[in-house]
């Protein structure tokens, strides 16, 4: 027996992030139907015997997060530490900017944007590294490869002055964007409130206002504008 299943995903920072998220799941045994909205951060899977366990780890393997609890905080709080490091790791890297003729405030930079990029951005080079694997290309593939090359070239410059030094540029951009992933999240995430829901529902027919309750009718209009 068929049965739909929504899900909220994670991580999406464009609609070829949805659209990679769409491909792996529809590779599952069983799915009939899958459909991956960024807007709403909502995924709609129909077919038979689908464990979420399933979803969740061929989801995750391309680096997106995938959970049944729609409101669940565990995600939200793990984007917040990442922004967090990252933003701490730009300020260390200002103040070196102080004594840049200094090589021991330029290895103190170099150290420190390397470690503020692992511990920061270990979620973006996840997905870099399945991306290539399952040969779907997103923003998250541009952003790593991005910061990843700029942090690189702090090496270099280590090696050789006369070489550009984009390890602040690198760091700043990864701060930028785990900014912009953070505040997408909160934002979606927030439950329709009391008022919404009704307003909602005075556009329904009958047989969904008695279903509103349970969130799924919202999540519905939401995705499919139905």
């Amino acid at each position: 027996m068929e049965k739909k299943q929504i899900f909220h995903v994670s991580g999406m920072s464009c609609t070829s992030c949805a659209l990679a998220v769409e491909k792996v799941i529809a590779s599952i045994e069983g799915v009939k139907e899958v459909r991956v909205d960024f807007a709403t951060r909502r995924a709609l899977v129909v077919g038979e015997n689908i464990p979420f366990e399933r979803v969740k780890k061929v989801v995750q393997e391309i680096g997106y997060g995938i959970r049944e609890d729609e409101y669940s905080q565990e995600n939200l709080k793990r984007r917040i530490r990442q922004l967090l490091i990252s933003w701490v790791g730009v300020g260390i890297l200002l103040v070196t900017m102080l004594w840049h003729d200094n090589i021991w405030a330029f290895v103190v930079s170099l150290v420190v944007g390397f470690v503020t990029v692992i511990l920061s951005g270990w979620d973006v080079f996840r997905a870099v590294g399945s991306a290539f694997r399952k040969r779907v290309f997103t923003m998250d593939v541009l952003i790593g490869v991005g910061v990843g090359a700029s942090v690189i070239t702090g090496v270099f410059h280590l090696l050789d002055h006369r070489f550009p030094d984009f390890v602040m540029v690198g760091v700043m951009i990864l701060a930028i964007h785990l900014t912009g992933t953070y505040l997408k999240e909160k934002t979606t995430r927030r439950k329709p409130q009391g008022r919404q829901v009704r307003l909602l529902g005075g556009f329904l027919p009958s047989g969904q206002k008695r279903r509103i309750e349970s969130g799924e009718t919202v999540s519905r209009m939401l995705m499919y504008g139905s």
